[in-house]
């Protein structure tokens, strides 16, 4: 049985770890921006992640990856890290008629997605570390492996952080990160299909 390995990945991604992380997000992060772009424009954001003295890719390693994380050091980095991506991806979810994902945008760009946060809470989000994504391979959920993975990503970013940010858009999420992990709730921002919920966790 091949032992399972918590770590933040720095390097370029070798071809089969790339396939079977672009996998997961497609899988189980579904909803999210990234997941609705090409394949090609996935790697782009994961290389530029791994890069990134601002971003941190995580790992759960099993003889492949298994799950995966990305955190940013202030949410604003995962705006000013694509500058030069951007119209890759906003051309490719045109193309592809990603039109929830293409409104999601527009919502983000006139802030219309923060009206339900309070100024303070506005403030407190904009200084924190940001968990933006984090996923497990299905066939290894409710095995305990995503508090562990958490905690250990925690426990890597507490020298440099003071509080962690996360969203959530489903009960299953909500109660994970309030229950076992002690996040609480901030506020919601404005998605669709799903409303998300703001957490955030003091370390």
């Amino acid at each position: 049985m091949s032992l399972m390995k918590f770590e933040i990945y720095t390097k370029k991604l070798k071809k089969k770890d790339l396939e079977s992380l672009i996998d997961i997000i497609k899988q189980e992060n579904n909803e999210s921006i990234l997941a609705n772009l090409s394949k090609s424009n996935i790697s782009k954001f994961i290389n530029q992640v791994i890069i990134s003295s601002e971003l941190n890719l995580f790992v759960i390693k099993k003889n492949k990856i298994i799950g995966y994380a990305v955190v940013a050091k202030k949410p604003r980095f995962l705006v000013s890290n694509f500058e030069k991506l951007k119209y890759y991806f906003l051309i490719d979810l045109i193309t592809n008629l990603k039109i929830i994902t293409l409104f999601n945008i527009f919502l983000t760009k006139v802030s219309i997605d923060d009206l339900f946060i309070s100024k303070k809470n506005k403030i407190l989000i904009s200084k924190s570390h940001n968990l933006n994504l984090l996923a497990i391979e299905k066939n290894h959920q409710s095995k305990g492996i995503g508090k562990r993975f958490l905690n250990y990503i925690l426990k890597t970013i507490k020298k440099d952080a003071q509080t962690i940010t996360c969203e959530t858009n489903n009960l299953r999420s909500n109660l994970f990160y309030e229950k076992k992990l002690n996040f609480k709730n901030i506020g919601i921002r404005i998605r669709l299909p799903n409303i998300m919920k703001i957490m955030i966790k003091k370390l």
